[in-house]
């Protein structure tokens, strides 16, 4: 620590790398150390662990800033620009408002009124017909270094409009950022999915450096920021590369779901609120299964979207590369993935220290089965645990346990359970509440324990999709949960795949494709909008639950063929419900001939769900089936509605 801290005094951190933005990482790595090891640490090289985590804070970037700043708080505001003469033979790169054909009589002046008369417009490049096939206009928001070019000329108007930068509300100003068009007021890399993820535990962190408790409000407050202007209906939020807002269609990388369960799970630990592990629950049932697919961890997608209607990459060579499809994506995913089951499966049980009356005890958080052998609490109590459970398959979780004195063992009880139970022995306890740590004083010798928590179907509407500052679309598109489980529409496909590279016979699950690329060509009907009676919202909804299934060695249960539970549901086809067509992210590409199997094959996006009720359907109502999101691979989760009526 000493010596990186001598390090980091004549090497500070810099803007735009990649250390600037991921400093909380040294504090959660250095805060471990010292609950692990603390007590045999000295006094000065705890100190010197203290003083690195406080210049690493110092140096690194203000997360804190970014995430709660707004429009009336900018995070930053550049200075004024001056307007200039009109440059011959020089070009301005990013900070596109917008590009603009004009005629063959315009000139740069007709460029120029057209720059003052858009807002935000401080400058504008114009390239003549000669060097372009029409005379061609860009209009700026933002001004770089001006570098020589033959074919471009610009002038800056002036004014300091739109060059200030805050934290994202809307997928526009978000793909603006990510894409660095607000550069330079505004680096991508803060709104980075995967930086941001890691960030998440930042206030934490600075609590437990600090020990000011207004970081844990402000922490709270900042995640439900986020939430509510990039969430996603499986517990993480959108970060297609960067920042995307509410749209289903637009993807979450898989280092962002396996980050971000690791920073909720740090402020959960930290702070204690249920909030935050509710939010690891959700994302560890939904969004990190929906990384593999068939339920293996064979082949693994990049990003995964909500509605998800293929999985090829869209270059008119459509199974080159792998961003969209399951297999050996980006290096960092192909590391990163690893640890979300390890992170999850090691934080299940912590240790609660003493508080007032209370001797130090327990906290169980996460439900699946596990052994937990001779563990000593910090009261010097030893505990032996045995948790057996198909949840969150199943509604009930039976925990045996040994103590050779009396302690406090708390169990996490759910905020969807409206009606949890613990029995202890045969005793069935009072006031146990949906979204608290229940806590019960467990005898010396052995304790037999059961929860139960009571799961129905129940529909969440979406809040409204933010498009840009000027446009939020209410439509009112519906998720089907069961439990904490997300239940969705999977879309049938043909399945091509590129020459394996890795495979055996002794790679399990046998009798599975093992190391290849994988590219599902959607195949089946997919645009169905929900009947919702909605004075009794599950009415036409079936949930069916089948036993268990023996998972062959080597499988996880997130597959079709195994998952054992469905929600059977009528629905109407939305004919006028299409794909992205206009030329943005996502839009329809036709396949070079020759590269899938399906001839001349189109990879397409779906796009927003349209506003419900869904007026005027005419065909007929059909029976579909919603299976839990993590065993789909193509799929539908986020459906427009039909109200039904008498």
């Amino acid at each position: 620590a000493e010596r990186l801290r001598e390090f980091l005094v004549e090497n500070p951190l810099q803007k735009g790398d990649w250390s600037h933005s991921r400093w909380q990482e040294l504090l959660e790595g250095y805060q471990w150390i010292l609950d692990r090891f603390g007590s045999s640490i000295s006094a000065t090289d705890q100190t010197s662990i203290w003083e690195l985590m406080t210049l690493a804070r110092a140096q690194g970037f203000d997360w804190l800033g970014w995430v709660e700043s707004d429009e009336a708080h900018p995070f930053v505001v550049a200075p004024d620009l001056k307007p200039t003469d009109y440059i011959e033979h020089f070009d301005i790169s990013g900070g596109d408002i917008r590009s603009v054909t004009m005629d063959p009589s315009a000139t740069h002046l007709d460029c120029e009124t057209l720059c003052n008369n858009t807002a935000g417009c401080v400058a504008y490049v114009w390239a003549p017909k000669g060097c372009l096939a029409d005379n061609t206009c860009w209009l700026k928001a933002a001004v770089t270094v001006a570098e020589a070019n033959e074919c471009r000329n610009y002038r800056v108007i002036g004014g300091s409009v739109n060059i200030r930068g805050w934290f994202p509300n809307n997928t526009a100003d978000a793909d603006l950022i990510g894409y660095n068009n607000w550069f330079p007021t505004v680096d991508r890399q803060w709104t980075h999915g995967v930086n941001l993820a890691q960030a998440m535990m930042t206030w934490g962190l600075l609590y437990r450096l600090t020990g000011d408790s207004t970081y844990i409000t402000r922490g709270k407050s900042a995640w439900e920021k986020v939430y509510e202007m990039h969430g996603q209906a499986t517990g993480v939020f959108s970060g297609d590369e960067t920042l995307a807002g509410t749209l289903p269609q637009r993807g979450t990388e898989t280092c962002v779901v396996v980050e971000l369960m690791n920073s909720a799970n740090e402020m959960y630990h930290i702070t204690g609120d249920v909030w935050y592990a509710d939010k690891v629950e959700m994302i560890a049932t939904n969004a990190i299964p929906a990384a593999f697919m068939n339920g293996t961890m064979w082949s693994l997608n990049y990003y995964q979207q909500i509605n998800k209607l293929d999985a090829i990459d869209g270059e008119p060579n459509c199974e080159h590369g792998c961003t969209y499809c399951f297999g050996m994506v980006y290096e960092c995913c192909v590391t990163n993935h690893a640890q979300g089951w390890p992170k999850f499966a090691a934080r299940q049980i912590a240790h609660l220290p003493p508080s007032g009356s209370s001797a130090a005890g327990l906290v169980i958080s996460q439900y699946f089965s596990s052994v937990i052998s001779n563990l000593e609490l910090l009261s010097g109590t030893i505990v032996n645990i045995s948790i057996t459970t198909s949840y969150p398959f199943d509604e009930e979780i039976n925990i045996d346990v040994h103590a050779s004195e009396s302690f406090p063992l708390s169990f996490r009880i759910p905020s969807w359970c409206e009606e949890p139970s613990i029995t202890l022995g045969s005793e069935r306890l009072r006031d146990v509440k949906k979204a608290t740590l229940h806590s019960v004083l467990l005898p010396q010798g052995f304790s037999s324990i059961t929860l139960r928590f009571p799961m129905v179907v129940r529909i969440e509407t979406r809040k409204p999709y933010v498009i840009d500052l000027n446009k939020i679309v209410t439509t009112n598109s519906v998720n089907v949960y069961h439990g904490p489980i997300l239940y969705a529409l999977p879309r049938a496909f043909a399945l091509d795949h590129a020459t394996p590279y890795d495979d055996g016979s002794a790679l399990l699950p046998v009798n599975q494709a093992h190391g290849q690329n994988n590219y599902l060509l959607g195949t089946s009907e997919w645009n169905y909008a929900l009947l919702l009676d909605t004075t009794n919202t599950t009415r036409f909804f079936e949930f069916s639950r089948n036993s268990f299934p023996q998972l062959p060695r080597g499988q996880g249960p997130f597959a079709l063929s195994l998952v054992p539970l469905s929600i059977r549901v009528k629905a109407q086809i939305v004919p006028d419900w299409g794909v992205i067509a206009d030329g943005s992210r996502g839009s329809e590409i036709t396949c070079d001939a020759g590269t899938t199997s399906i001839p001349s094959y189109t990879c397409v996006w779906s796009s927003s769900p349209p506003i419900s009720p869904v007026q005027g359907l005419a065909g007929s109502v059909v029976d579909i089936e919603l299976f839990p999101y993590g065993a789909t691979d193509l799929r539908m989760g986020e459906f427009p509605f039909v109200a039904y009526h008498e």
